[in-house]
C-alpha cells in the first residue's frame, strides 16, 4: 500500500500537492482528507491497468472487429449469470453485449439509488 501511494505521489505530484493544499486551506478534517487520498490512489490504480483506455482501443478497430470483441468480452459475462441464460435468447444477449460499456467505480460511490413514494416509483441510475 505504501508503494502504491509513493508511485501515485511521484506520478501525480502536482495534482496531489494541489489537492492537499486545497483540502488543508479549507480546513477539511483529516479523516476526509485520507478518504480523498485513498480515492485518488484507487483511481490511479484502475487507470494504470488500462481499463479506462478500453474504449479508446475499441474505437480504433474496424466496426466488425469491434463487434466481435464486444460480443466475446461481454457475452462471456452475460453467460455467467443464470438470469440471462434462462430468460433471453442467445441473439438477444449478443445485441445486449454490443450495447454494454465499462464504467469504473470507486469504493463508496453511489451506483444505484431507488426511491419509493406512495404516488410513484422512480429509479435513478
Amino acid at each position: 500500500m505504501i508503494f502504491i501511494f509513493l508511485e501515485f505521489f511521484l506520478i501525480n505530484r502536482a495534482q496531489f500537492l494541489s489537492m492537499n493544499g486545497y483540502m488543508k486551506s479549507r480546513g477539511l478534517n483529516k479523516a476526509l482528507q485520507l478518504r480523498v487520498q485513498k480515492y485518488l490512489e484507487y483511481m490511479h490504480e484502475e487507470n494504470k491497468f488500462g481499463y479506462k483506455n478500453g474504449d479508446l482501443l475499441l474505437s480504433s478497430l474496424s466496426s466488425k472487429l469491434k463487434q466481435e470483441v464486444l460480443m466475446d468480452i461481454y457475452g462471456k459475462i452475460l453467460k455467467e449469470y443464470m438470469v440471462f441464460n434462462s430468460n433471453f435468447t442467445p441473439n438477444f444477449m449478443k445485441r445486449i453485449a454490443l450495447k454494454m460499456r465499462e464504467m469504473t467505480f470507486a469504493p463508496d460511490d453511489l451506483i444505484i439509488e431507488v426511491r419509493i413514494s406512495f404516488s410513484k416509483i422512480s429509479l435513478n441510475v
